[in-house]
C-alpha cells in the first residue's frame, strides 16, 4: 500500500504527518514561510488552527473504503481493508460494587482500531481532499490531525489609510 500511495503520488503534499521524510520541523517551516511571504506583501493573515480531537474515532467507514477505492487501493488489498473495518462489534460493561450493566454488542460503523499500523494511514487518505478543497481560498497545513489554514488578502483601503 505504501508503494502504491508513493508511486502515484497519492497523498496531499500539505499534508506532513504520518509519512516518511516529513516532519514537524517541515510543517512549522511551511506554516511561518506561508504567514512571512504574505506579511512581507503587505497581507493581511488570519488562520484558523484545528486539533480533530479523537481523529482515527471520527473515520466513517463507507466514506474512507470508497477513498481507498476512488485512489486505487482495490482488489485482493481493498478486500483486506474492509474486512478489517467492518464486522467489528463492541459494547460497555459498567461495573462496581453494587451494579453490573452490560449494553447490547453494536456493530462498529465509525473508527479504526487504536494502536493500528493503518489508522494513521487510513486518516491521510481520509483527510486527504481538504487541501484541494480549499486550496482556491486558503492554504493548509496538514500535520498528523493538526490542520492550519491560512487566509491572506490585501489590506483593504481604509485600513491602510491609517497606518
Amino acid at each position: 500500500m505504501q508503494f502504491h500511495i508513493n508511486s502515484n503520488n497519492v497523498l496531499a503534499q500539505e499534508q506532513y504527518g504520518f509519512r516518511t521524510n516529513s516532519s514537524t520541523k517541515l510543517a512549522t517551516y511551511n506554516l511561518i514561510n506561508d504567514i512571512l511571504t504574505a506579511l512581507d506583501n503587505k497581507l493581511i493573515v488570519a488562520g484558523l488552527l484545528c486539533n480533530l480531537t479523537k481523529a482515527f474515532d471520527c473515520l466513517k467507514h463507507d466514506i474512507l473504503l470508497g477513498k481507498l477505492k476512488h485512489y486505487g487501493v482495490n482488489d485482493k488489498t481493498g478486500d483486506l481493508k474492509k474486512s478489517y473495518l467492518n464486522e467489528r462489534y463492541q459494547r460497555e460493561i459498567i461495573k462496581c460494587e453494587y451494579y453490573k450493566n452490560t449494553s447490547f454488542r453494536d456493530k462498529v460503523r465509525h473508527g479504526v482500531p487504536h494502536g493500528s499500523i493503518l489508522g494513521p494511514l487510513f486518516f491521510l487518505f481520509y483527510i486527504k481532499d481538504l487541501p484541494c478543497i480549499i486550496n482556491n481560498i486558503s492554504k493548509s497545513t496538514l500535520f498528523a490531525h493538526d490542520t492550519s489554514i491560512k487566509f491572506s488578502n490585501s489590506i483593504p483601503l481604509i485600513m491602510s489609510q491609517n497606518l
